[in-house]
C-alpha cells in the first residue's frame, strides 16, 4: 500500500521528445560554432590598431607624461599611424591603460582581445536573462539567433580586429538593463560607469537615468565614481597641469572630426543626413536631440508594468543612440541584442526592425567587393562612405521601429 501511495504522489517524469533534444544540441554546436568564428577573426590580425592609442597613454601616464598634450604624437611617432590625431579617450580610462601598458605590445595585445571576448559573452549571458525577464517568455531559438548573429557579424569582427571598446560598452549596457529589471541600484550605478568609458554613449544614458526618479541615485553613484576615477590624473599632474590637461583634451575633440575617418560622411547619424545638404551637425547637438527623442519614446509609450517599462528603455535608448549619434560601424553592436525584442515589437514596427538587421549585416559588402575588384584607394573610399550610407539608414530604420512601438498597448504572447 505505500509503495502505491508512494507512486501515486510522486511528480511524474516526462520524457523529452528526440526532436527537442536534437534540437538543443543543435543550437548549442551552432553557438560553439560561432564563438569559434569570433576567436579565429580575433586574432586573425597581429596589428595592434587602435588599441596603439591606449597602450601610447598609459605609457605616458606612467611617465608622469600628459597624454593629451602633443607629447603624444611626438613621443609615439613610430607606434601610431602617420595620420594620428591626439588621444581623445576620457581619463578614466587610465585604470586600464596604465596596466595594460606594462604589457609588452603583443601580449598587452591578446590580453585586451581575450578581455573583450569574456565582455561579449558575459553580455550574451546578461541578455539571455533579460529575454526571460522583460522580453517574453524564453525563446531558446530567438537566443541562438541573436548570439550567432552577433558573434559572427562584420560589426563583431571589426571591433576585435580594431581592439575597440564598444564590447566593453555592449556590457555596460547589459550591466545596467539587468540593474533596472532586478531593480538594482549597485548594477544600475555599475553599468553607467563602463558606459561612461565612451561618453557619446556615457553621458545619453546618465541623462536618462537622472530623469527618472527611481534611478537618480543610481546616476549620483556612476557620477561621482568616474569623477574619482579621474583622481589618478589630478594626483600625477597635480592641479595646474590637471587643468592643462583638460585644456588639451578639450582640444584634441575639437579636432576630432578633422580626421577623414570621423568626419559626418564617414560616420552614422543625424549629422551623415544633413553633411549633403551642407549643414554641419554639431556631435554635442546630436547627441542632445538623442537624448530628448530617448525621453520621449519612453515618456509617451503606454504605462505596462516595471519590465515592461525596462523593455520601452531599452528599445527607445537604443534606437536613438544608433539613428541620431555619429558612430562608428563597431558601435552598432548594440543593435543586436534589440533582436530579441522582435516578437514583442508592435506588427507594424517588426518590418523596419528587420530591415536594420538586414543593411547592418550587408554594410560590409561594399568595401569587400572594392577590395575584391582591385579597386584603387580612392575607388575603395567610395565604398567605405556607401558602408556609411547604409548604417545611418540602418540606424533611422531602428528609430522608426521605435516610434511605431511606442504606442503599443499589450505585449505579444
Amino acid at each position: 500500500m505505500r509503495e502505491n501511495a508512494i507512486a501515486l504522489t510522486a511528480p511524474a517524469v516526462t520524457a523529452q521528445r528526440p526532436w527537442v533534444v536534437v534540437g538543443r544540441w543543435l543550437i548549442a554546436a551552432l553557438i560553439l560554432a560561432a564563438a569559434a568564428v569570433m576567436v579565429s577573426g580575433a586574432f586573425s590580425d597581429p596589428a595592434l590598431s587602435d588599441l596603439a592609442y591606449l597602450l601610447a597613454a598609459g605609457r605616458l601616464w606612467s611617465a608622469g607624461l600628459d597624454p593629451y598634450a602633443p607629447a603624444f604624437l611626438i613621443h609615439q611617432a613610430g607606434v601610431l599611424p602617420p595620420d594620428a590625431i591626439g588621444f581623445v579617450y576620457p581619463p578614466t580610462w587610465w585604470v586600464l591603460a596604465v596596466p595594460l601598458a606594462q604589457l609588452p605590445p603583443a601580449q598587452a595585445l591578446v590580453a585586451w582581445k581575450a578581455f573583450n571576448m569574456a565582455a561579449v559573452l558575459l553580455s550574451v549571458a546578461l541578455f539571455g536573462r533579460l529575454q526571460a525577464r522583460v522580453a517574453a517568455p524564453c525563446r531558446p531559438w530567438l537566443m541562438a539567433c541573436f548570439t550567432v548573429v552577433l558573434l559572427t557579424s562584420n560589426i563583431m569582427g571589426e571591433a576585435l580586429r580594431l581592439g575597440q571598446t564598444s564590447l566593453l560598452m555592449l556590457l555596460g549596457f547589459a550591466i545596467l538593463l539587468t540593474g533596472l529589471s532586478e531593480q538594482r541600484r549597485g548594477l544600475q550605478a555599475a553599468g553607467l560607469v563602463i558606459l561612461m568609458l565612451k561618453p557619446q554613449f556615457g553621458l545619453l544614458f546618465l541623462a536618462l537615468m537622472s530623469l527618472r526618479q527611481d534611478t537618480r541615485r543610481a546616476a549620483l553613484i556612476a557620477f561621482l565614481v568616474t569623477a574619482a576615477g579621474c583622481l589618478p590624473i589630478l594626483l600625477l599632474l597635480g592641479p595646474q597641469g590637471a587643468a592643462v590637461s583638460v585644456r588639451h583634451l578639450l582640444a584634441n575633440l575639437a579636432a576630432y572630426q578633422q580626421s577623414p575617418w570621423n568626419a559626418a560622411d564617414a560616420t552614422s547619424g543625424l549629422g551623415h543626413l544633413t553633411a549633403p545638404l551642407g549643414l554641419m551637425l554639431s556631435p554635442v547637438l546630436a547627441l542632445a536631440s538623442a537624448g530628448a527623442l530617448a525621453m520621449w519614446l519612453i515618456r509617451s509609450g503606454r504605462v505596462g508594468d516595471e519590465q515592461e517599462d525596462v523593455r520601452r528603455f531599452w528599445l527607445a535608448s537604443t534606437a536613438a543612440i544608433l539613428g541620431l549619434v555619429p558612430l562608428h560601424a563597431y558601435d552598432f553592436v548594440f543593435f543586436f541584442p534589440c533582436l530579441l525584442l522582435l516578437p514583442n515589437l508592435d506588427r507594424r514596427a517588426r518590418p523596419f526592425a528587420l530591415l536594420a538587421l538586414v543593411l547592418l549585416l550587408s554594410a560590409g559588402l561594399p568595401v569587400r567587393l572594392a577590395i575584391e575588384a582591385g579597386l584603387d584607394l580612392e575607388g575603395q573610399w567610395q565604398a567605405y562612405l556607401i558602408k556609411y550610407d547604409l548604417l545611418a539608414v540602418a540606424g533611422l530604420a531602428l528609430l522608426a521601429a521605435a516610434i511605431l512601438d511606442r504606442r503599443r498597448e499589450t505585449v505579444s504572447a
